[in-house]
């Protein structure tokens, strides 16, 4: 059975991979184990395919930041490329 999926209703959308969640330096994602998680399960390569094959059959892609400290998009992976960054700044 194959998944169908109308790209003019649909986006692929790509949340919290950040430094301080997905990073294996980061001590935030140490502490709470999402580091070794990330690694052990492989989800980076299985995302990056993913990305590639959505962007490959036009599909939307939206990248969210969920930033606290204003204006910090350093916080995104290095070499991610997401340029449609959006960025929710709670107040």
């Amino acid at each position: 059975m194959s998944l169908q999926i109308d790209k003019d209703k649909t986006a692929l959308l790509i949340m919290d991979v950040q430094r301080d969640i997905c990073h294996p330096d980061s001590p935030m994602a140490n502490q709470l184990g999402f580091a070794q998680q990330i690694q052990q399960s492989g989800m980076l390569d299985n995302l990056s395919r993913l990305l590639d094959k959505a962007r490959q059959t036009g599909l939307l892609v939206v990248h969210v930041l969920i930033d606290l400290e204003g204006e910090r998009f350093d916080r995104l992976l290095v070499g991610v490329e997401a340029p449609e960054v959006i960025a929710a700044q709670l107040a």
